[in-house]
């Protein structure tokens, strides 16, 4: 599993998979404008004949909101391009530089498993046609899954303005071919951007229009292996959770959102804001020869009330229960977790596979119970 996605998944479903990787995404095209600028060109947003100085990237920027607007617009990702004499020059930049007014500026909608929102895209080109003195104005709909748009609906009314915005709908496949080949060859040792190419492939970004024989293999048991899942996880396990967390257990919609999102199917309750509890199956896999995870999870983010008792609660339960890890107990900033994780594998070996993830969860949440028990000022759910 890669890094990145280790990170994703301590977060608990707390942070959204895009966001998540926008952040990552822009970082790799601030800290590589070549990166940046051949991406750029190789996808079509902007003519491959412009020199540029400075390249400046920044995400979830605000903009006031225009006379004609409900809602203010937040681009995921804003690049601000400045002309001048090549790419390379922008890794010369020092920080205080005065900085150059911007000859053209992308604004990018990043989307990984959701959808775009209520005239998202049309506000973004708006936005990007009332900024004054740009040449070029690209609006980039970046998306995972196909999600074809009606152009003349976003930038129709502005073709005839003195600020035309083009719209350049991508998908996420062509930035791992762009990235793939960036690293090959200029960075082959680039343990960043292996993290990423990993992250990416995990999370289905890397795919193309055919399909592998894994692929088929996967497809055609994707039912049987759905139905394995939720079975296993209903009756006893599911009533052993409800008791454990005292609390209502998240709806099972929320359950498939997470597979579609975070390639996980567990379910959860949650005993407080940052403070939850869920079991399930950790589907994410670096290559096909990966086997998904059976887990239970225990985790706190950073602004649950009473963090600090959780944690030091955590560390002494961790100290004596040989089938949990804990991770991140000492960053106040990052969620912390008791995790009770077996690989697959573990379970195939027996003769009944049901029969034995049943056995590790509820094992795992019989530890969870004594925590509870041996901590019970902690904030548990109790009204089940």
């Amino acid at each position: 599993m890669s890094l990145f996605s280790r990170l994703l998944r301590f977060h608990g479903g707390n942070v959204r998979l895009e966001d998540f990787f926008t952040e990552i995404f822009a970082h790799l095209l601030s800290t590589y404008p070549d990166l940046c600028l051949a991406w750029l060109n190789q996808s079509g947003v902007l003519p491959v004949n412009e020199k540029y100085s400075h390249i400046n990237v920044t995400t979830q920027r605000p903009f006031d909101v225009l006379e004609a607007h409900q809602y203010a617009s937040r681009p995921d990702v804003v690049i601000e391009l400045s002309e001048g004499f090549s790419a390379e020059a922008a890794h010369d930049q020092r920080s205080d530089e005065v900085p150059v007014p911007p000859t053209d500026v992308v604004f990018i909608e990043s989307k990984v498993g959701s959808r775009e929102g209520e005239d998202q895209l049309k506000r973004h080109a708006e936005q990007l046609s009332a900024i004054p003195d740009i040449r070029h104005r690209r609006l980039v709909y970046i998306t995972r899954d196909n999600d074809p748009k009606n152009e003349d609906e976003i930038v129709g009314g502005l073709r005839g303005s003195d600020a035309p915005v083009g719209f350049v709908p991508l998908r996420w496949h062509g930035f791992y071919r762009t990235l793939e080949d960036y690293r090959t060859r200029s960075l082959p040792n680039s343990d960043l951007i292996k993290e990423v190419l990993l992250f990416m492939k995990q999370h289905g970004m890397s795919q193309t229009n055919r399909l592998s024989a894994a692929d088929v293999v996967a497809l055609s048991g994707m039912t049987r292996m759905l139905a394995f899942m939720r079975e296993t996880l209903s009756g006893e396990v599911e009533a052993r959770l409800r008791a454990v967390s005292g609390t209502t257990l998240a709806r099972r919609n929320d359950t498939l959102k997470q597979l579609a999102e975070q390639d996980r199917y567990f379910l959860h309750a949650y005993m407080g804001p940052e403070f939850w509890v869920g079991g399930g199956f950790y589907l994410g896999q670096d290559d096909p020869d990966d086997y998904p995870w059976l887990s239970v999870y225990l985790e706190v983010g950073p602004k649950q009330p009473g963090r600090v008792d959780i944690i030091s609660a955590m560390r002494s339960f961790a100290a004596d229960c040989s089938g949990c890890e804990p991770y991140n107990l000492d960053d106040p900033s990052e969620w912390t977790a008791l995790d009770w994780a077996i690989d697959l594998r573990e379970v195939l070996t027996a003769e009944d596979h049901m029969a034995a993830a049943r056995t590790h969860f509820l094992k795992s949440l019989d530890d969870v119970a004594r925590m509870r028990e041996q901590y019970p000022r902690l904030p548990w759910g109790s009204d089940t």
